[in-house]
C-alpha cells in the first residue's frame, strides 16, 4: 500500500521574542498574526480518527513518578533551528488553513525553523486506513535528521482500539530517538475529540506517559491537564470532522507553549505533566 505521508517545512518569519511566561493576550495576537504570514505547510492529510468502541484498557502495573525528576530541563530552542512536529492530522492542521496549525502556532513563537510531519488515522498501533504505517514503520522509513533539536512525538486518537499501546510506544520513542539523535523528545498524549471517549483517552494518556518516562522522554498529558474535557470539547473541536477549529488549533498552540515552559531551562527542575 503507499504511504501518504504529508511533511514540510515552515520557515516563519522574524519577529522579537517573547517570554513564554509572559503570556499575554497581545502574545496571542501576534501568533496568530504570525501563523497566518509564515510560509504554508502543505499537507495531504485527510479523514478523521477511528470510531470508539468498547475496549478493556488496562495501565502496566509500572509505578509511575509524579513528575519527570531527573531529567535535565530543556535547553531553549535558538533562532532558526530545527523543531519537529510527527504525528497524525491534527499536527498536520487538517481543516484549516495553512499557517493555523498548533504546531505552526509554537514554531513561529518559538522562532523555528519547524518540520511538520503528519498522517491521517496513524498512531502508534494504528497503521491508518491510507496504508501510511505506524509511526515505527513512518519513522523507520526515514533518513536519520541529526538536525532536529526538538521533536514533539503527538497523539494518537486512532488507537483508541488497538492493544499493547504502552509497549508499542514504548518502541517508538526508543527508535524516535535513533532517528533524531540530537534532539530532546516531547510526548504529546492524545486530545479528546468528543464527550463520549473523554475517560478512554485519559487512560491511553496514562499509557503512553508510562511509555514516555520509561523511556527518558518529556510528558505533555493534556488529560492531566484537562485541556479539553467533556463539558468543554464542543469549543474547540468540529462536532463533523471532529477535528480541532481554528480557534481550537489557537488555544491548543497557546497551552502547547506554557506547557513547553515547564520544561524548558529557566534555572527550575521540569514541573512534569
Amino acid at each position: 500500500m503507499p504511504r501518504t505521508r504529508s511533511r514540510s517545512t515552515n520557515t516563519p518569519p522574524k519577529f522579537a521574542i517573547v517570554a513564554i511566561a509572559c503570556l499575554s493576550v497581545a502574545l496571542v495576537a501576534a501568533i496568530v498574526y504570525g501563523a497566518a504570514r509564515s510560509t504554508p505547510v502543505v499537507s495531504n492529510d485527510a479523514g478523521r480518527p477511528a470510531t470508539a468502541t468498547s475496549n478493556d484498557w488496562t495501565v502496566p502495573n509500572e509505578p509511575l513518578p509524579g513528575s519527570d525528576v531527573g531529567l535535565p530541563p530543556l535547553p531553549l530552542v535558538a533562532p532558526g533551528e530545527e523543531v519537529v512536529f510527527f504525528g497524525d492530522s491534527w499536527v498536520g492542521g487538517h481543516g484549516v488553513p495553512s499557517g493555523a496549525g498548533f504546531a505552526q502556532i509554537v514554531g513561529i513563537h518559538l522562532r523555528a525553523r519547524t518540520t511538520i510531519d503528519s498522517a491521517s488515522n496513524t498512531g502508534y498501533v494504528s497503521a491508518g486506513a491510507s496504508g501510511a504505517g505506524t509511526y515505527q514503520q513512518r519513522l523507520r522509513a526515514q533518513r536519520v535528521n541529526p538536525q532536529a533539536k526538538l521533536v514533539v512525538l503527538q497523539g494518537s486518537l486512532s488507537d483508541i482500539d488497538g492493544s499493547d499501546l504502552g509497549h508499542a510506544a514504548v518502541g517508538t520513542i526508543r527508535l524516535a530517538k535513533q532517528q533524531f539523535p540530537n534532539a530532546r523528545l516531547v510526548v504529546l498524549g492524545p486530545i479528546v475529540n468528543r464527550a463520549q471517549i473523554y475517560d478512554r483517552s485519559g487512560a491511553m494518556n496514562s499509557q503512553i506517559a508510562w511509555a514516555a518516562r520509561k523511556e527518558g522522554a518529556y510528558v505533555i498529558n493534556p488529560y492531566a491537564r484537562r485541556w479539553i474535557t467533556d463539558r468543554t470539547v464542543d469549543n474547540y473541536i468540529d462536532p463533523t470532522t471532529r477535528q480541532p477549529t481554528v480557534a481550537g488549533h489557537r488555544y491548543l498552540g497557546i497551552k502547547m507553549i506554557e506547557a513547553l515552559s515547564d520544561f524548558f531551562d529557566n534555572g527550575q527542575p521540569p514541573k512534569g505533566s
